[in-house]
């Protein structure tokens, strides 16, 4: 480290960024000496661009780290699923799950996040004592608080204001942060608004009770959904699939306006009826067949400020027992932003939740569906399975992840809690696309039932295409290695699971490295924009060579169905590329995880044929990536050698034959 740096400066968000960039230059803001840090790489490249000195997060992360993290997160969840067995949540319909499920999500997510700011900022300085100054922007607006993590919602400052305290050093205020838009408002409750909102609701209502027979409620426009949709209508051609729009619940107030009602009322008298037009639907999917849509997000509006007398309140007993939880790391106490984001954030999430599941029972009474398809099992969704099971209707739940039993009991938590909003539900039926979620539901005893029907919202090839990777711009003749990935920003609440956007880029540094010499290997990175690394910062922060090649537009199962050997961190990519027979190289997060079952490479090791290889070094990349190509260019994988990964074509199961 150069010694000229006596000052630090933590950046966490583009907001935050650009507001540096202004006071720096108009020059309102001396750089000299100051040392700025920032997880995210897209905004390493604008300082970088402004000539100021910027570092990545990387040296100054750990495997201790997200070890220590992961225990206290799991410690954490624990103390809360105690309070709710203290004091649980279970409303008239027999609704419970949901709320805890809800509850604990989002503190988390919310936990996980000031913990990894504190790490951060922990490890600098330890490693870093010569700065004796922190620079940090202020912002004197009131924070508001939702029941995530809004953008604006930044606990940047006051982090610092503890870690520096802990530290001694100097702190100083070089501005303020822009401050965060005022709540939204809603109409006031006059007696024209009343009219309006009990005459959207009718309208909605109206709606309901004119769906007709055989209804199917689809919560999400899930991937591959219109072909799901049409292998059911294909046995029962007169289903009538219903888009039950939802609830913004991640946002602390909802905006309402009188757009909805007149929408609603031209549309009843242009069709004379009270079906919505397809124009509706906010999203156009392929050739996905949705008869009606169902604007549930302004019936909770019109009911949420028409029925307040109705709305049931959290016993204090409940608040009580959460409100003495704590988060304590490295000496510096988390409690009191827990409890605010407990009163602003969770307490009202349970509260409008309540009132969620009180309409979706009477919408489910109106209607009698015959089945239910979501993608998780969160909120609404969540409420939607456990009323399903309760009422005895045909719910299942398609998970859009891929779910491997744990590796070690260090990421036990992490995959059990994972899955609790994805497979491991109150749904009455869970899909069950690969061998691997079987014996993820066998490990954790699921108890929805299981329909094994391999892949549905993941893995399914429309069109093959010889020539994708021609296309692309890579030789004929050269063995091809895709990279694809999932890393995680801000949003990432695990510690084990995802990749950062530093341990990505570094990751990618190291494969690019490995094949620089390899004259007959194309190096394919196959790129999906994240809120931290946009497609236009990869060439700059990356080794040049000529041998990589960068795509982010094509599809990604025609590239691998023709590709040699896919090398990812955790993804569900994985699961596709083996379900293309196509062999798979887990590498990346320092090497912390081997994902799916695999075998481990290095130089003690012996080579064997595996479906599934881990490296966790980068010293073994090279020959690890030589050994496979050879092995698999000689005898490609055969289907018999994925039994334990892929499920067989013999025992999947239909989806149509659930709702028949």
């Amino acid at each position: 480290m150069d010694h000229s740096y006596n000052a630090l400066f933590f950046i966490e968000t583009q907001h935050e960024a650009s507001c540096i960039l202004k006071l720096f230059n108009n020059q309102a803001f001396k750089t000299e000496g100051v040392y700025f840090i920032t997880s995210s790489p897209d905004i390493r490249i604008r300082f970088m661009d402004a000539g100021l000195n910027v570092s990545s997060t990387l040296e100054f992360d750990s495997l201790t780290d997200h070890e220590e993290g992961a225990n206290l997160v799991t410690a954490f969840i624990n103390s809360i699923n105690d309070a709710f067995k203290k004091a649980p949540i279970r409303d008239q319909f027999g609704v419970t799950e949901s709320y805890r499920i809800s509850a604990q999500w989002r503190l988390q997510y919310f936990s996980a996040h000031l913990i990894q700011l504190i790490q951060l900022y922990c490890n600098v300085l330890e490693k870093m004592p010569e700065m004796d100054t922190i620079y940090y922007l202020g912002n004197q607006a009131p924070r508001q608080i939702s029941s995530l993590l809004d953008r604006d919602e930044t606990y940047h400052a006051d982090i610092i204001k503890l870690v520096a305290k802990k530290f001694g050093k100097k702190i100083v205020e070089v501005g303020q942060y822009t401050t965060a838009p005022p709540p939204v408002k809603h109409l006031s409750d006059n007696f024209f608004s009343s009219i309006s909102y009990r005459i959207l609701r009718w309208l909605i209502y109206r709606v309901i009770k004119n769906l007709g027979k055989n209804v199917i409620f689809i919560t999400a426009t899930v991937n591959k959904l219109d072909v799901l949709t049409t292998k059911i209508q294909s046995r029962t051609p007169k289903t009538n699939f219903v888009l039950l729009g939802e609830v913004d619940f991640l946002k602390r107030e909802q905006p309402y306006s009188l757009n909805m009602f007149f929408i609603y009322s031209l549309l009843a008298i242009a069709t004379r009826s009270f079906q919505l037009a397809r124009l509706m639907i906010p999203i156009k999917k392929g050739s996905l067949k949705i008869n009606s849509y169902v604007d549930f997000r302004s019936l909770f509006h019109c009911d949420y400020y028409l029925e307040k007398s109705k709305h049931s309140n959290i016993p204090l007993s409940f608040k009580t027992s959460l409100n003495s939880l704590s988060l304590n790391i490295r000496g510096i106490d988390l409690s009191n932003f827990i409890v605010q984001k407990l009163e602003y954030g969770i307490f009202p999430l349970i509260e409008r939740s309540l009132v969620a599941t009180r309409l979706l029972d009477t919408i489910l009474t109106l209607t009698n569906p015959s089945g239910i398809i979501t993608p998780h099992s969160l909120d609404m969704k969540g409420s939607l399975g456990e009323l399903a099971r309760i009422k005895g209707i045909k719910a299942i739940l398609i998970s859009h992840g891929s779910h491997p039993i744990p590796s070690n009991e260090k990421i036990n938590a992490e995959y059990k809690r994972h899955g609790e909003v994805l497979i491991d539900t109150a749904y009455p039926y869970v899909a069950i696309q690969s061998e691997l979620a079987a014996r993820y539901c066998d490990f954790y005893n699921v108890t929805s039932k299981r329909f094994m029907t391999g892949p549905l919202c993941w893995g399914l090839l429309d069109k093959k295409d010889p020539s994708i990777l021609q296309k692309i711009g890579i030789p004929s003749g050269k063995k091809v290695v895709v990279h694809a990935g999932t890393q995680k920003g801000r949003s990432s609440h695990y510690f084990y699971r995802y990749e950062t956007a530093d341990e990505y880029l570094d990751a990618l540094s190291d494969l690019i490295l490995a094949v620089k010499d390899m004259n007959d290997v194309a190096l394919l990175i196959k790129f999906r924009d994240s809120e931290t690394i946009s497609f236009g910062v990869l060439e700059k922060l990356l080794p040049k060579s000529d041998n990589v090649f960068f795509n982010r537009d094509a599809s990604f199962l025609q590239i691998i169905n023709e590709a040699d050997l896919l090398i990812s961190f955790t993804s569900t990519t994985i699961e596709e590329a083996l379900e293309f027979n196509t062999p798979v190289l887990q590498y990346g997060g320092k090497g912390r995880l081997a994902f799916v079952p695999s075998l481990e490479l290095s130089a003690t090791t012996t080579f064997r044929r595996s479906p599934a290889y881990f490296v966790a070094h980068r010293k073994d990349l090279p020959k690890a990536l030589r050994e496979i190509l050879t092995e698999f260019a000689q005898k490609p994988l055969a289907a018999a050698e994925l039994n334990d990964y892929v499920l067989p074509k013999e025992k999947r199961i239909n989806i149509e034959d659930l709702f028949s």
